[in-house]
């Protein structure tokens, strides 16, 4: 089913979130609300804090022929991901759409798959899984369609940091995710987040557990990781 958010377009709780800054921005501000990343992957038009979901829509066409950008908080930030990154997600993609073939407990997309999270915050999860049975006949509409992932998961890229990753598990978290995968491929290991700010650390030893978002899916980390040829 719906949630009231998708619904009505409205939140349902408040939101950490930076000032509508628009024309007159304070950029050392702007930077510091975003989690410091790199200023290379702003884009400062539309103006930062005025941005909407159409300017992701109009950025995000394939032949704009720039990279995937997110909606944070009214700004327009790129996506980060290399082609490590996204071997990783498309390999983890490959299992689970394995798992659910006959299944079918849901959908599964990749970093190009940006959904809107709250008003003017849309992500796109290196990969993500939302079950149908939240979704009235498992109908999913739009672009960039009002709907939360049931698992997010984020593989890390080099200009990620950390304030950055917390602010996303933040509104992951806010708009119902559980749990988000945060995965760290220097370090071979996963975190896997059931709150926000707390996560256990998975290592090659471990398997990483589908838990009631999808039933049954047991993955060793070791498999993943040995099936990757990008580093």
């Amino acid at each position: 089913m719906t949630s009231l958010a998708q619904r009505s377009g409205k939140r349902v709780k408040a939101k950490p979130r930076i000032r509508n800054v628009g024309l007159g921005f304070d950029l050392r501000e702007l930077m510091a609300d975003l989690g410091d990343i790199p200023l290379e992957r702003v884009r400062l038009q539309p103006p930062p804090g005025t941005a909407t979901v159409e300017d992701v829509t109009a950025n995000n066409d394939s032949e704009s022929g720039r990279g995937i950008v997110e909606l944070v908080d009214g700004t327009l930030v790129e996506k980060t991901m290399g082609a490590p990154e996204a071997e990783a997600a498309l390999a983890l993609g490959g299992y689970i759409f394995q798992w659910n073939e006959d299944l079918d407990f849901g959908l599964a997309l990749g970093a190009d798959g940006v959904v809107r999270l709250f008003k003017d915050t849309a992500r796109a999860p290196n990969f993500a899984f939302y079950r149908h049975d939240r979704f009235e006949g498992g109908k999913y509409q739009g672009q960039v369609p009002w709907m939360y992932p049931d698992l997010a998961v984020e593989v890390l890229s080099p200009s990620n940091t950390k304030r950055e990753m917390a602010k996303k598990r933040r509104e992951y978290f806010m708009a119902g995710t559980r749990p988000v995968w945060e995965v760290d491929l220097a370090s071979e290991t996963v975190v896997v987040y059931r709150e926000a700010n707390r996560g256990g650390l998975l290592k090659t030893t471990d398997v990483l557990n589908g838990e009631d978002v999808q039933p049954g899916f047991k993955l060793p980390i070791a498999k993943w990781f040995k099936r990757l040829k990008l580093k």
